[in-house]
């Protein structure tokens, strides 16, 4: 079965109370933040922090920094909506 790996994104979190955090903090390597991807109506589209809301109406529901194992119908569909380069 493939396997859906959601996407990352790596964010600069940088204070920006003095130079020398901005010098420090600049130089740290931040780590990856997995994004939600959810389905609804043969829609699929990537939201950063999904309410419950969200998430109850959606049809299917993958969060973020979680990997999938799915069906051959879903990994085509996923690539079709150009998710192909997240499938293992």
């Amino acid at each position: 079965m493939p396997v859906f790996r959601t996407p990352t994104i790596r964010e600069s979190w940088v204070p920006q109370d003095s130079i020398e955090n901005v010098r420090f903090w600049s130089r740290v390597p931040q780590p990856a933040r997995g994004v939600t991807v959810l389905k609804k109506d043969g829609v699929y589209r990537q939201v950063r922090d999904p309410d419950h809301d969200e998430v109850a109406a959606s049809d299917v529901y993958y969060r973020g920094g979680i990997s999938y194992q799915v069906s051959d119908e879903e990994a085509a569909e996923l690539t079709a909506a150009g998710y192909g380069e997240f499938l293992e």
